[in-house]
């Protein structure tokens, strides 16, 4: 009797000692501790099995991480779709980052048909680049833009040109509503996401051409529509995506180098030996995919 009450005194023992580890993963993640997240997934995995929580969580952590494939690989389990929404959306973005649209659109079928139809338009017409050697991509300058961490470029959306902030925690391309009836984007596949603490309307879209004064040109460019959203535009990392990119806020400039070129790489590497704190580097070194 006394052995029986000792072990189930040590399963539940351990049982709120693994609860408490997920609550501390939770908050390290909501607080962007990647790493400590990752710890305490560590120590959770030694004590209780696996679950749908911790699924999410270290998918979540592989995602943030460029390690792509190995968080749709764990996101992507069938019982973990069916029963979480954000499950089936990490893991038709990190199929989008893979350039894996055929998978992409398999997920949304089954579990978001809302985003099939939109989804469907990016694999008959993928995103891609051209680019042939390293471009500085100088910031704009408008007086009513104060933010010096949140950079300013010009661009070109099929052609009209516009003022666009850079946000490291955005994806492609993302438009309010105004700017996109402005610009005579067509958009019907809809969507519903966050913004800020209140839920907003979303609609999907691909643009044509993006491009620079002087840079590269981006062609098939996934696009983000924002209903009730302001009027601003905002590029991300994954256009990013196929560069070793560099924000060289000294200089006030983007620095691009074409990923698939290591000689140009490396020339680009070297203008960091110095590790000058004012260059914040945000391309994948290390392709994780």
């Amino acid at each position: 009797m006394r052995k029986i009450s000792f072990l189930l005194l040590t399963v539940l023992s351990c049982t709120l000692y693994g609860q408490n580890d997920i609550k501390s993963a939770l908050e390290y993640w909501e607080e962007g501790n990647i790493k400590e997240t990752e710890d305490c997934i560590a120590r959770i995995l030694k004590t209780v099995p696996e679950n749908d929580t911790i699924a999410l969580l270290k998918a979540k952590t592989f995602f943030v991480q460029g390690k792509y494939r190995k968080a749709a690989k764990l996101s992507g389990n069938r019982t973990l779709l069916s029963k979480s929404r954000e499950a089936v959306n990490l893991t038709i973005e990190a199929f989008l980052h893979l350039h894996d649209y055929k998978n992409a659109v398999k997920v949304a079928e089954i579990y978001n048909p809302g985003r099939a139809g939109y989804l469907t338009d990016l694999k008959n017409k993928p995103f891609k680049v051209i680019a042939s050697k390293t471009y500085l991509i100088p910031f704009a300058e408008d007086s009513s833009h104060t933010s010096e961490i949140i950079p300013l470029t010009t661009m070109y959306l099929n052609g009209v040109k516009k003022q666009v902030m850079f946000d490291t925690g955005a994806d492609y391309l993302i438009l309010g509503e105004n700017i996109a009836n402005e610009l005579g984007l067509k958009y019907a596949h809809q969507g519903i996401g966050e913004h800020a603490t209140t839920q907003t309307k979303l609609w999907f879209t691909v643009i044509d051409r993006l491009s620079f004064d002087s840079g590269p040109a981006f062609f098939n460019v996934p696009v983000t529509i924002m209903g009730d959203g302001p009027d601003l535009i905002i590029w991300g990392t994954n256009i990013l995506e196929p560069f070793l990119s560099t924000i060289d806020y000294p200089n006030r400039q983007f620095i691009l180098t074409p990923r698939n070129s290591k000689l140009l790489c490396k020339r680009h590497l070297s203008m960091l030996l110095n590790d000058n704190p004012s260059l914040f580097t945000c391309g994948v070194i290390i392709d994780n995919r």
